[in-house]
């Protein structure tokens, strides 16, 4: 799809994951007023906490190992964020929603963190995964969950999706609540590499 003309071509290779992420929530069924805890802050989960407050999602929690992506997920719109190497992830995310959350999203492919979703979903909840394994299998313990949940894998884009979520994302941008600038780390020049 074509990109406005005054759209920097660094910033603009962004809009691919933004295309990902929103049709992605699409796929996951998520919607306003509802609770999300977001595993993972590279900037496919950062992307994750800015639509769902951009959605009306809430309460976002966050939870990372790293404290700057904290701190910028906070900034992105998280209402909590939490260093999981440094807290009980079930007891603060259930001191904030004591029957748990209404969606897990694993934006990194670990997966442990299905059951560190299992842990804190309330019933007939979704746990969702979106981040790509290396490892294609693991152990999931739904001991300490309620009977009904879901959990849901989405790792390849779909076409007609994200055709509309790319007008969603054009039109965010023209309002000025989202920059892809803000996701940029480094610009490297060609000669340089």
């Amino acid at each position: 799809q074509k990109l406005p003309a005054d759209i920097d071509p660094v910033n603009a290779a962004m809009i691919i994951t933004f295309r990902e992420v929103l049709s992605t929530m699409k796929i996951f069924g998520m919607e306003p007023n509802k609770s999300i805890t977001i595993l993972g802050l590279g900037p496919v989960g950062l992307s994750f906490v800015k639509f769902a407050r951009l959605m009306g999602m809430g309460p976002i929690i966050a939870l990372d190992i790293v404290e700057e992506k904290l701190k910028l997920a906070k900034e992105y719109g998280a209402d909590y964020v939490f260093n999981s190497k440094e807290v009980d992830v079930e007891k603060e995310v259930r001191g904030i929603c004591p029957d748990g959350v209404d969606f897990v999203l694993d934006a990194v492919g670990i997966p442990a963190f299905i059951n560190t979703g299992l842990s804190i979903i309330k019933p007939s909840a979704k746990i969702c995964v979106y981040g790509i394994s290396p490892i294609n299998k693991g152990e999931i313990d739904w001991s300490r969950c309620d009977y009904n949940w879901t959990l849901q894998f989405n790792q390849s884009p779909s076409v007609p999706l994200e055709v509309e979520a790319h007008n969603q994302i054009l039109n965010w941008m023209k309002l000025g609540v989202l920059d892809p600038a803000d996701y940029v780390s480094h610009v490297f020049d060609f000669k340089d590499l």
